[in-house]
């Protein structure tokens, strides 16, 4: 399966393939395609939604650097679970040393026959930069989950985020766009 990450198609933005093939897909000057395949997740920012600039959009890395990171994410469903893996890394864009990143294993997991109603994402930390988060982009924004109505994943989500540090936060911002089918997660503090 693989879906569109912009929502351009709505609930039809997610196509299972099953055999090799071609897809004939429109080329009109500046359209373009992002899409996501299944069991993976990805970071992702949408630059036109930074504050950095004179026009108000994100033109450099270092605009970037002053925001959170969303992940996307698109289970692999079979009959018992659904799961995801991705790997983050984050530097400072500036300086070129070794270790002076934070690099994440990012996984999704979800028992659809025990828990139908519960999943989780863990982020482990695989290397620390030794100082903590670099900047913004060492900060989780936001959880989009797609397909999530196959998943059950429908209705208003309780979040609780857990951290390394042993606190938690709690939101009500877990909710089910049916016009995109994705779980939407807000954790932006």
């Amino acid at each position: 399966m693989w879906c569109d990450v912009f929502h351009r198609s709505g609930v039809d933005g997610c196509v299972n393939i099953t055999e090799p093939g071609n897809f004939t897909l429109s080329s009109e000057v500046g359209e373009f395609y992002l899409n996501i395949r299944h069991g993976y997740i990805v970071p992702f920012q949408n630059a036109s939604e930074v504050k950095g600039s004179a026009r108000g959009l994100a033109n450099t890395t270092a605009d970037l650097e002053k925001m959170e990171v969303d992940f996307l994410v698109l289970p692999q469903c079979d009959d018992f679970e659904c799961k995801a893996r991705g790997d983050y890394y984050n530097d400072d864009g500036d300086v070129n040393v070794t270790n002076w990143i934070n690099q994440y294993e990012i996984t999704f997991n979800q028992n659809v026959v025990l828990t139908p109603d519960t999943f989780t994402m863990y982020f482990n930390t695989i290397v620390a930069a030794g100082w903590g988060a670099i900047d913004r982009n060492d900060c989780l924004g936001g959880v989009s989950i797609y397909n999530a109505k196959h998943m059950g994943l429908t209705g208003n989500w309780t979040i609780e985020v857990l951290y390394d540090d042993g606190h938690r936060t709690t939101t009500d911002e877990g909710m089910y766009d049916p016009i995109t089918d994705r779980l939407l997660i807000d954790v932006r503090e």
